[in-house]
């Protein structure tokens, strides 16, 4: 898993994606709590708040389960390699090299490789969400659903993805 194929699978927002922590994800229920946002300034713990419209739970493919649980033994892996005195407790499912929160802009830079070398049109990070709408729409799925999965207040806002 990454935050580029999670995104895509679950609409969620990069800056929710980057301080979700394992503690968020509900394996038994194959859900996950969307409660926290990354903010622009500090390091650490001090890059997390809380999202102001309060918090949504949303399903998981099954799929992106199984991922995890792999993506989750990997990880376990890496911290134990670096160490755990040297490793942030933040107990995130993606970050950076010493566990703390990612910076939005190294992950979108990322992305924006991963489009160069494909060789696709260029669209932004955020566009996963967009697709993510799309194709639920694609499989039948309601724009009230969409709306509460993708955290929006209005129904306007999620229509206006279309």
């Amino acid at each position: 898993s990454s935050p580029i194929s999670t995104a895509l699978s679950t609409g969620i927002r990069l800056r929710e994606l980057l301080v979700l922590s394992w503690d968020d994800i509900h394996f038994d229920k194959q859900t996950v709590t969307i409660k926290k946002t990354a903010t622009s300034i500090g390091d650490g713990k001090r890059q997390i708040e809380q999202v102001r419209s309060g918090f949504r739970t949303i399903a998981l493919p099954p799929s992106w389960v199984t991922n995890l649980k792999k993506h989750k033994e990997k990880q376990l892996l890496i911290q134990r390699d670096i160490g755990e005195q040297q490793y942030d407790e933040l107990n995130l499912l993606f970050p950076n090299n010493t566990g703390g929160v990612q910076k939005t802009f190294v992950v979108s830079a990322k992305f924006h490789r991963l489009i160069d070398d494909a060789d696709v049109k260029k669209i932004a990070f955020h566009d996963l969400r967009r697709m993510h709408a799309i194709l639920l729409t694609k499989a039948g799925v309601s724009y009230e659903f969409i709306k509460e999965r993708l955290g929006h207040k209005k129904i306007e806002t999620t229509l206006r993805l279309f």
